[in-house]
C-alpha cells in the first residue's frame, strides 16, 4: 500500500534530521509538515536571496516577516535574525540582507538554509497547541488561550492523542478564556469548527510521529474567519 504525502513528509524530514544528527526541525521543515497534515499557516515562501525575497513580498503582498532558516540558529531573534511588518520589495529586500549578515555574524559556521517570507498573520486570539509523547499516556495534545491566561492563570486542558471534532470542542470550554473565543466587548466570535478541526489535524499529526519529542505552536491565531499557525517549534526525541 502506497504511503501518503503526509507521511512521506514526515519520515523524510525526520530522517534528515537524525542524519544530521539534529533534533530541533526548521521553521520551513515544520511548515513543510504542517501543510500536509492540514494545520493552517500564513502564506509563505523560503527564498535564497535579497532579490528574490523582494519578490515573494511583491508576491505575498501585505506586510511581511522575513526570518533566517537554520538548524545552527535555534534563538532567531537573539541573533537578529527576525524582522517583522516588513512592507514592500525594497523593504524586505534590505531585510533579508540584513538578517543573512547577522546570522553569519552571530554564527559564522551555520548551515542557512534560506531567509523565510511570511505574510502577517491577521490579529485574533491567540492560543497555545502543544503536542508530546508522555511516557506513561503516550501522545497527548494540549491548548490554553495565549497570554496571560497561559502564562498566569495556567489555563491548559491536555487530551490523549487523537482527539475528535467533539473533543476538540470540549477541550476550549473548558479553557477559562473560552468567552474570548465567542466573542466579548464588541468582537466578533472566532470560527470555532475551523479552530476544531486544526486541533484534530495537530492530534492526529502528534499520534502518527513516534519520533516526536515536542511541538509547540505558539502562537495559533484564530479569528472570525478561520485559523493560522505563524510560530511553530518542533523537537525530536
Amino acid at each position: 500500500m502506497a504511503r501518503q504525502p503526509a507521511h512521506e513528509t514526515l519520515e523524510r524530514i525526520t530522517a534528515t534530521c537524525t542524519a544530521q544528527e539534529r533534533l530541533q526541525l526548521t521553521e520551513w521543515e515544520t511548515y513543510e509538515i504542517f501543510r500536509q497534515w492540514q494545520i493552517p499557516i500564513a502564506p509563505c515562501e523560503l527564498v535564497g536571496d535579497p532579490s528574490e525575497a523582494a519578490a515573494a513580498a511583491e508576491r505575498l503582498g501585505g506586510p511581511v516577516a522575513v526570518k533566517i532558516v537554520s538548524p545552527d540558529i535555534g534563538h532567531k531573534t537573539e541573533a537578529g535574525c527576525v524582522r517583522l511588518n516588513v512592507e514592500g520589495p525594497l523593504e524586505a529586500s534590505a531585510a533579508c540582507a540584513e538578517v543573512l549578515a547577522n546570522g553569519r555574524s552571530y554564527k559564522s559556521d551555520a548551515r542557512i538554509d534560506g531567509v523565510l517570507i511570511q505574510r502577517m498573520a491577521p490579529s485574533g486570539v491567540e492560543l497555545i497547541v502543544g503536542g508530546l509523547h508522555d511516557r506513561s499516556f503516550g501522545p497527548v495534545i494540549m491548548t490554553g488561550v495565549g497570554g496571560i491566561f497561559t502564562e498566569v492563570m495556567k489555563d491548559v486542558t491536555f487530551r490523549l492523542a487523537p482527539v475528535s471534532e467533539e473533543q476538540a470542542l470540549l477541550m476550549l470550554q473548558e479553557l477559562k478564556g473560552y468567552p474570548l473565543l465567542t466573542g466579548v466587548r464588541g468582537k466578533p466570535p472566532v470560527d470555532l469548527k475551523a479552530l476544531a478541526r486544526t486541533l484534530v489535524a495537530i492530534s492526529q499529526l502528534v499520534a502518527n510521529w513516534p519520533q516526536l519529542g515536542e511541538l509547540d505552536l505558539n502562537p495559533l491565531i484564530a479569528h472570525e474567519q478561520g485559523v493560522i499557525a505563524v510560530d511553530g517549534l518542533v523537537t525530536l526525541r
